[in-house]
């Protein structure tokens, strides 16, 4: 059994009690992406899911609700609340996500909208925890934000709306948004798991390529 504590600030507090209205708009806002993670997973038709910085447990709930044994990890101790008062996981850990110490133990991973605001030595801990939480033939699951490609009228508008929401953390958690600062000017997640991987298995983007939801099958060698 993964074992863990954290005495981490809780970044995420000032959303405590007001879940009843951030959970809905975030997934009717995030509804495209988020059913294209949902449904890669569900496809593998995994026994178990871990969930990297689960938050509420928003979209572990899928999971649950499918019968699938999901496990979940985050060191908020407000949104974790959330998680068990709605039984949205089966198995939660409050502890900083670099502290787990699962061993092949998951169908799959996965982390949403989490890696960005991360620093870069966090991301490749977390990276390498992933790695060795999920079984050999498992898959992780990345969603994200990305750098477009091609920089045309509504990858610039989202883009400055996504900038504009990640500078709000400058109020409640200034490193939040310095963090995406650099992951973005990196190339953002499709060259963060790049980077990580060695390759992409499945790509999806969203929002004029400013979101992804990019996958990769861990094959024991990585």
């Amino acid at each position: 059994m993964q074992k863990g504590h954290t005495t981490e600030t809780d970044h995420y507090r000032f959303l405590a009690g007001k879940h009843w209205l951030t959970d809905p708009i975030q997934g009717l806002f995030m509804s495209r992406p988020r059913k294209a993670l949902i449904g890669q997973i569900k496809a593998l038709n995994p026994q178990r899911v871990l969930d990297v910085c689960c938050g509420s447990g928003d979209i572990a709930r899928h999971f649950t609700r499918a019968g699938i044994e999901t496990t979940g990890v985050d060191s908020s101790d407000s949104m974790l609340q959330r998680a068990r008062e709605k039984r949205r996981i089966n198995h939660i850990h409050k502890l900083d996500v670099t502290q787990m110490d699962f061993h092949k133990e998951f169908d799959v991973a996965y982390v949403s909208l989490a890696i960005h605001e991360m620093s870069a030595d966090t991301r490749e801990q977390v990276w390498k925890k992933m790695l060795q939480a999920v079984r050999d033939g498992g898959t992780i699951i990345v969603l994200d934000f990305s750098v477009a490609k091609k920089k045309r009228f509504w990858s610039r508008f989202w883009s400055g709306f996504t900038e504009l929401d990640e500078k709000s953390f400058l109020k409640t958690n200034p490193p939040h948004y310095y963090n995406y600062k650099e992951f973005m000017s990196n190339g953002g997640v499709y060259d963060w798991l790049l980077q990580c991987a060695g390759k992409i298995d499945k790509a999806e983007t969203f929002f004029a390529d400013t979101l992804a939801v990019l996958s990769i099958h861990v094959s024991g060698t990585e």
